[in-house]
């Protein structure tokens, strides 16, 4: 099958078939920043004002963190926060960098010298994996007085020639808030902080720099889908700034349009801008002739021998496909309940333009030789990014559950239903845990330790237990090393469907230490702090402002296993965003937990 680039076909379509579409992708801007970013609520915040301000094709989202540095070696450095991996899964086609204030104070500065290398980075962060989306970098506002340590002259003198520095090497916009700042110290009631009004000019501002970006540059250019089958039109997007000169395949097209299609190969469209800035977008769409198999699948793979369970098999091919199963004639797509006495292969045949075939086995298994977790629904208390608790029940031995560190790390499968389980088998990888529980959960909840131990060696550890219920839990507490998480390579389950005797119930406890939302929230006065403690130990609430200054502290009391709420209250402190702060020390570890919450009053 060859591929087209361009072609007459396409010439004509493009000529005399164009039909102008609502644009159906919204252009997404990720603020981030520190605390005037962030501001003081999300009425006043300037991200939220310019997202009102550009109206619904537009959507700005507020990535700030009050008091956070760009120096990846500064006090609180933002590359150390959610907010940043939050920032790059929104997938922005525009970002506004304003970093820099915080990094003034002495603790900070002194690592100025990697002040660009570090800036250079962040932005690289967010154009890697292909993506080029449009980046401002922002001059901060001026530094009315010197507060918090916040230094003008540093600011003034070092970091703003750098950002100019930045801006200029990776090729980015600039948003001069320090330009437009100037002069409005009146608007600065800490010398460092935005009033209201300030937020408002900054929303008009940013939101101009937007909308008069420089021609040529391109938001997107995508499809419905990836993929597309004889009969089928395809549908084609794009956006670019205005004035961008835009040419698909050769062809001039308006700067933001809608093109249908109806290629019968696979096709490549390519957009190019010539305006201001010159761009280049490639849109990659396949052609799946007929005769192709999109999918064929059963579920479940393995059943019980002797027990006349059934499995269903589904499967999906290309329009104009001829399909058989098993040598008979099937629907295009369609799905289909079997009851092998045997493990069976079943094979799906298709053909077309091209002709495809496609096997499947059941296996029929006695009870005791079935992974029952095997590709069963999971969920981990805390997983390291770019890990998945599914890699630990897929049977790839390759692919591994890494778990963020701590204690009272879990992870459980769910069966679906009731099962009776006696025996467990963990492949650990380098990070496995010493000290570490499995329990089962029933359907309601109600727990059962099947096995404990506090000398786990790593390697694969092969289990008896006796465990009944619908969920099955390992509950990590120690590890061999402690600031490495868990590594579970694989996690199996083997036993049999239904239940067992003599299981008693147990109270559920808390299998990790864990922090509520506070409800409610917004609040005023009052609202209650809820965490639960998977064993004893003292605890301690603490709240901050914005700002990182301790406006209200708890006694150090102990607190049992289990949940527990305290209520706070608001009622001597000013409208705003606060962050609270649960910590607990244990005979095991000290950890902390945060959360934020809005007064209003």
């Amino acid at each position: 099958m060859k591929t087209k680039v361009t072609s007459l076909l396409f010439s004509a379509f493009l000529l005399s078939s164009i039909t102008v579409f609502a644009q159906p992708e919204v252009i997404r801007i990720a603020c981030v920043g520190n605390s005037i970013t962030q501001g003081t609520s999300d009425a006043n915040a300037y991200p939220q004002k310019m997202g009102t301000l550009l109206g619904s094709h537009y959507q700005s989202k507020n990535f700030g963190v009050g008091g956070r540095t760009l120096l990846k070696k500064g006090d609180y450095p933002y590359w150390n926060e959610q907010s940043f991996w939050d920032a790059q899964d929104f997938n922005p086609h525009i970002v506004i960098i304003k970093l820099g204030t915080n990094d003034s104070k002495p603790q900070n500065w002194q690592y100025g010298s990697e002040f660009f290398s570090d800036y250079m980075e962040l932005v690289n962060v967010f154009r890697k994996n292909g993506r080029n989306p449009q980046i401002f970098v922002c001059r901060p506002v001026p530094v009315f007085q010197d507060n918090f340590g916040i230094t003008a002259s540093i600011v003034d003198n070092e970091i703003i020639p750098l950002i100019d520095s930045v801006r200029a090497t990776a090729k980015t916009d600039l948003i001069d808030f320090y330009a437009l700042m100037s002069g409005h110290g009146d608007m600065f009631a800490d010398g460092i902080h935005p009033s209201i009004a300030g937020y408002a000019l900054m929303a008009e501002f940013a939101k101009n720099a937007v909308l008069n970006s420089n021609s040529g540059i391109i938001r997107y250019l995508n499809s419905r889908s990836s993929t597309y089958e004889k009969g089928q039109i395809q549908k084609i997007f794009w956006e670019t700034t205005p004035g961008s000169n835009v040419t698909i395949n050769g062809i001039s097209v308006a700067d933001a349009d809608s093109l249908e299609l109806a290629p019968d190969e696979n096709g490549i469209y390519t957009l190019i801008t010539n305006g201001i800035v010159k761009d280049t977008v490639q849109l990659h769409l396949t052609y799946l002739p007929s005769g192709t198999i999109k999918s064929f699948q059963a579920k479940p793979t393995f059943l019980d021998l002797g027990k006349g369970d059934t499995t269903v098999l589904t499967w999906s091919s290309a329009n104009g496909s001829t399909v058989t199963l098993d040598g008979n004639p099937v629907a295009q797509t369609g799905t289909l309940t079997v009851v092998p006495a045997s493990t069976t292969t079943y094979k799906l045949e298709t053909t077309g333009d091209i002709s495809e075939s496609r096997e499947v086995t059941v296996n029929v298994l006695p009870s005791d030789q079935i992974n029952r977790a095997l590709k069963t629904p999971t969920k981990a208390s805390k997983t390291r990014r770019g890990s998945s608790p599914d890699y630990a029940v897929d049977g790839d031995p390759e692919t591994s559950w890494l778990s963020a560190a701590g204690s009272g790390i879990w992870m459980y499968v769910d069966l679906g239903k009731t099962h009776t389980i006696n025996r467990v088998v963990i492949n650990w990888g380098d990070a496995f845990a010493k000290t570490y529980s499995l329990q089962s959960l029933s359907e309601s909840g109600a727990q059962k330790s099947i096995f404990s131990t506090t000398t786990g060696d790593g390697g694969t550890d092969d289990l008896t237990v006796n465990g009944v219920g619908r969920y099955f839990r390992i509950l990590n507490v120690a590890g061999s090393l402690p600031d490495s998480g868990y590594w579970i390579k694989e996690y199996e389950l083997y036993g049999y469907k239904g239940t067992g005797v003599g299981v008693e119930s147990e109270k559920l406890t808390p299998v990790g230490f864990s922090l509520e939302p506070n409800y409610p929230n917004p609040f005023n006065p009052e609202t209650k702090i809820r965490y639960s403690l998977p064993v004893s130990g003292e605890v301690k609430i603490s709240v901050l402002n914005l700002l990182g200054q301790l406006v209200w502290i708890s006694e150090s009391e102990n607190k049992p296993a289990g949940s527990h709420d305290l209520t706070f209250s608001g009622e001597n402190l000013p409208s705003g965003i606060y962050v609270y702060q649960v910590s607990v020390n244990s005979q095991k570890s000290h950890q902390s937990l945060s959360g934020k919450m809005v007064l209003v009053k």
